[in-house]
């Protein structure tokens, strides 16, 4: 459970990111696309 939350803070955040800035940092995003794909096997 604890994962599962963690993933959706962290994509949130890299969405959030885009939205607000227009880009994303490369850390930010390679979390995130892990994240989704964590996301994507359960």
């Amino acid at each position: 459970m604890r994962m599962t939350q963690s993933d959706m803070v962290t994509y949130a955040n890299a969405f959030a990111q885009i939205k607000i800035t227009g880009r994303i940092d490369p850390a930010l995003k390679t979390a995130a696309l892990n994240a989704v794909r964590r996301m994507e096997m359960t």
